[in-house]
Parts: structure tokens; C-alpha cells; sequence
């Protein structure tokens, strides 16, 4: 009898210390989306967006952008700037600029992103031409936040074949193997922001 009373009071311990470190949501900074760029001296630029959740603030999403030699410094300037901690497990879109996917060796800059066992590697992939500034910054009133939307632009595309939607874990097993080329979705923006292949 007493061995059931004890084995109850283990499985009641073990269930209840997952609630030991819980965290508000208001008091974490999820990047929905993130983009690496390079500016006219080939400084790296990481930009991040991701949702308020206030009901006081009248914008719903917050969009950074710093200059860092590497995500993981970024990590802390964004740290630094954002009102909760930063947290790269729900990212669903990875922008990269024309100017870093021209740079030898850019691929080594996502490095850290893979090595954090917190962040996730079932973002989308999307090669940005021309500056990933345009596309992060853009806040269209007729559509929803950026994030949901070009998740719906690129998965709406994927299943007409127009585009192929890329996982950041795709990528990188793309990337790895020397016997295939590497594909990602491309945008640009014009007017408005539009698959190009």
C-alpha cells in the first residue's frame, strides 16, 4: 500500500515541476520572422519581428534590425532592445538578402541558428531580392501580420507548384549534400510583395 502512496506522490512531483519555470507570455519575444542581410560595407544585418502581446500598444508587432558579426551577438543586442526574451522557436520565416546569398561562405552565418537546440529548424527558407529591409518593414493595412502572410503567400504557392517551400532543415541537408543544388523560395518587393519563383 505505502509503495502505490509513494509511486503517486513521484508521478504527482514529476507532473507538477514542469510548472516550476514557467514563463508569461508577455515577458517573451517570439521572432516570427528573422532576416540576415548586408549592407553597402558588408556589415551583417539581422532583423527581427515578432508579436506585442499588450492590450495597451497600438501596434501588434515590432520589427529590429542590428548590426552584429553573428546571430548569437544579435541575439543579445535584440535582448537588449525587445521587452521580454528572445525566443527563436516559433521563427516561421528565415529572409535572406540577395547581397548575403552572393557572399561566399554565407551559409555559415546560420551556423549558430542550428547549434541552439531551442530554436526551430521548420522555418521557411526565402531569398530576398533586393533588401530584406523592404520586405520586414513593410506593414500592408490590407493584409494580415507579415508572418502569417507570406506563410500563406508560400504555402498557397507550394500547392500550385509555382514555388518549392523550403525548411530551414531541407536547407541544410540541401546544402550538406554535394551531389544536389540547393533551392529556396525567392520574393521581391514592388508594390506589393510577390513570389518570384
Amino acid at each position: 500500500m505505502s509503495r502505490k502512496i509513494g509511486l503517486c506522490l513521484l508521478i504527482l512531483v514529476m507532473i507538477l515541476s514542469g510548472c516550476m519555470d514557467a514563463t508569461p507570455i508577455e515577458e517573451v519575444s517570439v521572432s516570427l520572422i528573422l532576416g540576415l542581410d548586408l549592407d553597402e560595407e558588408d556589415n551583417l544585418l539581422v532583423y527581427m519581428s515578432s508579436p506585442i502581446f499588450s492590450k495597451e500598444a497600438k501596434d501588434k508587432e515590432e520589427v529590429y534590425e542590428v548590426k552584429a558579426y553573428t546571430l548569437r551577438q544579435s541575439r543579445e543586442k535584440f535582448d537588449a532592445r525587445v521587452i521580454g526574451l528572445t525566443s527563436g522557436s516559433k521563427t516561421q520565416v528565415f529572409l535572406v538578402g540577395k547581397r548575403l546569398l552572393k557572399k561566399k561562405g554565407w551559409f555559415d552565418y546560420l551556423d549558430p541558428f542550428f547549434r541552439d537546440p531551442k530554436n526551430t529548424v521548420s522555418a521557411r527558407v526565402v531569398a530576398v531580392d533586393g533588401s530584406v529591409a523592404d520586405v520586414i518593414f513593410n506593414k500592408p493595412t490590407d493584409k494580415p501580420r507579415l508572418s502569417l502572410y507570406l506563410t500563406s503567400l508560400i504555402d498557397a504557392a507550394a500547392k500550385r507548384n509555382i514555388v518549392k517551400d523550403t525548411t530551414l532543415q531541407d536547407f541544410h541537408r540541401q546544402m550538406k549534400d554535394k551531389g544536389r543544388t540547393a533551392w529556396i523560395t525567392q520574393i521581391k518587393k514592388k508594390k506589393r510583395i510577390e513570389l518570384t519563383g
